[in-house]
């Protein structure tokens, strides 16, 4: 293209589909609330005293009157909720074209559009209807025989590299404009339990979802000091456009929690990264690469008239809360180590990010936040010849534990907090080459 090697255009197609039955059948292990003195009448949280041996089929019986009377310990029972089965399809069609040009030995210039169609659709299958919005003239609930969103999207990008250095140092700027599907279980308004994340009950949006459009701006300085080393800065900007957020359903119901579209949120932000070999140390530190990212954050989204109705004579009252899921500062650092003549390889990671909302919080609820905690892991592997690697890896070193908590006048109130445990591994590989 234009006469020169590296100039192209590139075209494209792409079609994705995913199809899904989802059928769900509960079992209860209940036990009839009779008060004897064999066994446990009702479930007061210690498992094994209520699966025990005696507190399971007959657990009593008598006689009165010459009739027999039993008492049936814990025993299971179906309590299927039919309207918990679905069925549904997700279909995105895509077509892009992509433009790369030099306009001279420094600048370089990747323009692209892509045409995304997506079709997301579920339908309850054992049950007629689903239980939708309230109907506000007769305060009932809208009767869904199916949930669907089809929409098509025009998708820019622009990437700009000016170079400053030859081969050295860069200077880059990307735009482009990125979507965010809703997933089938969000749509599907049905009830499931979280057993593990705190007890709490998931409905899927009972309001049609949209999907969330993403508009993204980066600027990045980036040196190369010596072959596999870097040196970076970069400042983002991303826009979101109706994006998702995981949040109480009701104030009467502070331990369900759906999906719902909200108008806005934005975040920005600054990045630095750091890729060192440590051969400056001396001839044996050649050996060790470091490499280390610190990313600050600040995200914002805007409360809705609702919730700043309800905080208005709050001294502390805010307009915006974090972005869900976002943190304000992520930090990672790597030490590796590498000698490719013995075929030896080993790295030791640390990361730690700050704290995250987690559920959005509503009127009087607040918002539930993961707390910070560090991950450090070790791997390491070995190469015994051309066929055979072995290699060993220790995750969670720190036996760091998971933390959610909601905050009340000041006062930390746990909401789940679990420790996943220290994890290692051995692996065998074989090397057909």
């Amino acid at each position: 293209l234009g006469g020169q090697r590296n100039n192209l255009i590139k075209v494209g197609a792409s079609y994705f589909q995913k199809d899904r039955t989802f059928n769900e059948d509960k079992v209860d292990y209940e036990r009839y609330n009779v008060s004897t003195d064999i066994g446990a009448s009702e479930f007061s949280g210690d498992v094994d005293n209520y699966l025990a041996e005696d507190n399971i089929g007959i657990v009593f019986d008598t006689t009165v009157n010459n009739q027999n009377y039993y008492i049936l310990g814990v025993h299971p029972s179906l309590a299927s909720e039919l309207r918990n089965s679905y069925e549904g399809y997700e279909r995105v069609m895509g077509a892009y074209a992509l433009v790369n040009y030099h306009f001279s030995p420094k600048l370089e210039v990747s323009m692209g559009l892509r045409g995304e169609s997506s079709d997301i659709y579920i339908e309850p299958s054992r049950v007629d209807a689903w239980a939708g919005p309230i109907d506000t003239s007769t305060y009932e609930p809208v009767l869904l025989t199916e949930v669907e969103i089809a929409k098509a999207y025009l998708l820019p990008s622009v990437n700009v590299k000016y170079v400053l250095a030859q081969d050295k140092t860069n200077l880059r700027f990307a735009f482009s404009k990125t979507i965010a599907r809703p997933n089938m279980r969000e749509m599907a308004p049905f009830v499931s339990f979280d057993f593990l994340g705190g007890g709490f009950r998931y409905i899927g949006s009972t309001e049609p979802l949209q999907i969330t459009e993403v508009y993204n701006y980066d600027l990045r300085f980036e040196t190369y000091p010596k072959p596999g080393e870097l040196f970076a800065v970069s400042a983002f900007y991303k826009d979101f456009r109706n994006p998702i957020v995981k949040r109480f359903r009701t104030v009467q119901s502070s331990r369900e929690i759906t999906w719902k579209n909200i108008e806005k949120g934005e975040l920005y932000g600054l990045e630095i990264e750091l890729r060192k070999n440590l051969g400056f140390l001396g001839r044996f530190a050649s050996h060790f690469d470091l490499g280390t990212n610190l990313s600050l954050i600040e995200s914002r989204v805007k409360l809705d008239p609702n919730e700043m109705e309800a905080i208005k004579d709050e001294p502390d009252a805010k307009e915006y809360r974090p972005f869900q899921g976002q943190s304000p500062y992520l930090f990672n650092f790597l030490l590796a180590y590498r000698q490719d003549n013995i075929g030896l390889n080993a790295n030791l990671n640390f990361n730690i990010f700050g704290p995250r909302l987690d559920i959005v919080g509503i009127t009087a609820v607040p918002d539930v936040y993961e707390q910070s905690f560090p991950i450090l892991n070790f791997n390491i592997s070995k190469e015994i010849n051309k066929l055979i690697t072995i290699g060993f890896n220790a995750s969670n070193l720190l036996d760091s534990s998971i933390k959610k908590v909601q905050t009340y006048k000041g006062q930390d109130f746990i909401v789940n907090s679990f420790k996943p445990g220290r994890t290692y591994g051995l692996s065998v590989n074989l090397n057909f080459r």
